[in-house]
Parts: C-alpha cells; structure tokens; sequence
C-alpha cells in the first residue's frame, strides 16, 4: 500500500499555496479600493501614483486572475512590493488596507519557506505539479532545459526518435496480430569521442542463443532476419551507419558505434521489421492491455510515436496515452496500469485520419514511403488504416510513450 504521507503531501502544498496567494489578491484588491485605483487601467494607475508601469500591470493581473494559479506568475519581488505600499500610503491607503498586504506577503513568505525553500525551488514544484496555466506538466521549457543538459552529460544527442507501428489482424491466423515497425534515430549526433550508443536490447532465453526467427521478417527484402535491428538502408544516412551487437549478460544490445564528433560524424538510422502473429486480438486472463511503446532514452529535439490501426480492429481506436519512467530500471507489463510510474503530460494524440491517413510530417523526410514500404511488406494498404500521432518536443528520458488500448472480449462460442 502507498505511504500515505506521499499521498497527502502534494495536497497540503497545494491547498497552502492557493490560498496564500487568494488571501494576497484579496488583500490587492481592497488596497486598490481604499483608493479608488483601478487595476484594469495600469498606465493611469503608474500615472496616478507614481509606480513603474510593469509593476502596476503586474498587480491589475494579479486582482483580475481567475485563480492562483493565474495569478501566481504575476508575482513581483518584495522590493516592488514595498514600493507599491509606499505610493499607496501617500495616496492615502489606510494602513489598515496596507497592513492587510503586509500579513498577506507573511503568509505567502511562510508557504515558500515550509514547502520549497526558495522561490527558485517553488518555481519548479508549481511547474512540475502543473499549476502554471502557461506551462503546464512538463513544461517544454523544463524539457529543453534537461535536454540540454543531458545532450552535455551523455555526449550525444538526435534532431528526432521515432517509431510507427502497424497492426492488422494475421490473414491466415486472423485471431493473431500482424505488426510492423519502422524505427530511428535521425541526425544523430556525437558530442564528445567515443561515444557509443544503445539503440535497441533483446533478452536470450536460457533454452536458446538467439531467438526464433520463423514469424520475424526484415521490411527490407535482402535483410537478414537475424539482425536484432535490420536496416532500411534507403532511408539511412550515407555512409550506412555503423553498428555493432554486443552480448551482456542476459541481453544482445545492438549499438551505434564510436564515430566523429559534431556535424561531420551526423547520422540517420533507421530500422524495420514484420512480426507476424506476435499476440492474440482478444483479451486473456491477466492480459487485458494492448500497449505499442517507444523507449526514450536518447536526447532529442522531437520525439513521434504512431500507431497505424487496420478497419478491422475497431476497438483500438483511438489508442490511450501515458509517459512512464523508467528512473527505476525496468519496464513493468502493462505499463499503463502502473499509474504510480506514470509522469503527466499535456500532449494529445492527434488523429490522422483514415481511407488513406495523413502521414506527412516536418520531422522526418520521406516519412509516408517508409510507412508505405511497411505496409506494403505487411500484404496491406494504406487505405485500410486509420493513423494516431503522438509529438512532443525534448521528451524526458529515460521515460517510454505508450499508446495502449483494452483488447475486447472473446465472443461467446
């Protein structure tokens, strides 16, 4: 059972944090009646009492927010404060009114202090928590920052990471999925020497040294189907890319090799494959969720997660979303019931639409061709298809996207 304390403790910060900052716009808001100023006017307001005129837009703001949570980022610091309630009392505000502002401010001060510390680290909690209307759950000015910093940290980062994945249901076993999938990294670049990097793991079996290669097709004809990540060489950067698959422990990980630095070493890559009947249609004990992932442990300026679904899988339309982290070290199946893993996020998955979907994209060239040599390998047509795009630019790692459905339930008989 979860701690209850990590349960309760966002609450109370957030119950404290509003209304402290209600109580102050409260305060403002008689202080500017006291007077008879009007915070809908903050150039007459800079005029009539002296103040700079940021700062009395600032306050007309914060009076006018809808809630704290609006009214938060209007917040100037104690110094304007100060200056404010000096004007207000030479204007005449009762000091009273002024007071009020005063034990307002003491209270915001106390909230700060009890819960974050420094304003610095408030700032991070009601960004984190999404609390601020303009930025939202993982704001995308927090992700740049990271992966910026991750870029120098890991010495390597990619312009995008991208997957799309097909499903339609086997033609000769039509109770089996049928799944094709089109992978990369692309203008991947190395920062510093000697950078490898991971682009795919396989676990080996203790009954076997490489996996059954039976329902396993490369897209590409001439590949071979015991590449852990066949290439489709067209769609990759020249010269090919140079990979290598190593074995560790349980695992192969196939690798980018060590290359040059900067824009002279840049490289796309890009992968794909069929596998054929790789899970059941209807629902099992124990297996309810139909999760397509791609993992994000690469730092990117975009990352685009498609799911192409056939006419005939109805009940997978349209696919849910959710992040889970992977800071503990493993994924655990179905991701999305593990709600506790899970971190928030704004982005909707956009439809494509069908008949055939629209798959053009500024992110990736030549994207519809690689997605229509895949459904072409697959025995299928686009036409058949209904798309769904999730985007989302500098995505926190290592983190995986997951667009998951319920499967349905087997008809009776």
């Amino acid at each position: 059972m979860p701690d209850e304390s990590t349960q309760t403790a966002p609450l109370e910060f957030r119950a404290a944090f509003e209304q402290s900052i209600q109580r102050l716009r409260g305060a403002l808001t008689e202080l500017y009646g006291s007077v008879s100023a009007d915070p809908r006017a903050p150039q007459r307001v800079s005029r009539q009492f002296g103040i700079n005129r940021n700062l009395a837009w600032k306050i007309g703001k914060i009076i006018h927010a809808s809630d704290a949570a609006h009214a938060y980022p209007h917040l100037p610091g104690q110094g304007s404060f100060d200056l404010l309630l000096k004007a207000f009392a030479t204007a005449g505000a009762p000091e009273s009114a002024r007071l009020k502002v005063r034990s307002a401010l003491l209270d915001y001060d106390v909230v700060v202090e009890r819960h974050a510390g420094d304003r610095a680290t408030l700032d991070l909690m009601v960004g984190s928590m999404g609390l601020d209307p303009d930025e939202g759950p993982l704001s995308e000015t927090s992700r740049k920052l990271a992966f910026q910093g991750n870029s120098a940290i890991w010495g390597a980062q990619a312009r995008v990471r991208m997957l799309v994945q097909i499903i339609a249901p086997n033609r000769e076993q039509p109770l089996l999925l049928d799944n094709a999938m089109v992978g990369g990294v692309l203008d991947y670049r190395r920062l510093r020497p000697g950078v490898t990097w991971p682009l795919g793991q396989r676990i080996i079996s203790s009954q076997e040294e490489a996996p059954s290669a039976a329902f396993i097709e490369p897209i590409e004809p001439d590949g071979d189907p015991a590449d852990d990540l066949p290439l489709m060489r067209e769609f990759c950067s020249v010269p090919i890319p140079a990979l290598r698959t190593v074995r560790e422990g349980d695992f192969t990980i196939t690798e980018l090799c060590e290359g040059p630095v900067g824009n002279t070493g840049s490289l796309s890559c890009v992968f794909g494959w069929i596998h054929r009947q790789y899970a059941l249609i209807h629902r099992a004990e124990g297996d309810i969720y139909h999760e397509h992932v791609l993992r994000l442990d690469t730092p990117a300026e975009v990352a685009m997660l498609d799911l192409l679904v056939h006419r005939d899988l109805p009940y997978a339309m349209p696919p849910k979303l959710c992040i889970y982290s992977m800071m503990h070290g493993r994924l655990n199946i179905p991701a999305c019931t593990h709600t506790r893993h899970h971190l928030p996020c704004g982005e909707p998955v956009s439809d494509l639409g069908s008949g055939p979907p629209v798959l053009a994209t500024p992110h990736v060239a030549r994207y519809p061709e690689m997605v229509q040599r895949a459904t072409e390998r697959l025995g299928r047509d686009l036409s058949e298809f209904h798309g769904f795009r999730f985007t989302m630019t500098y995505p926190p790692i290592p983190t995986i996207a997951d667009l998951y459905y319920e499967k349905p339930e087997r008809p009776p008989g």
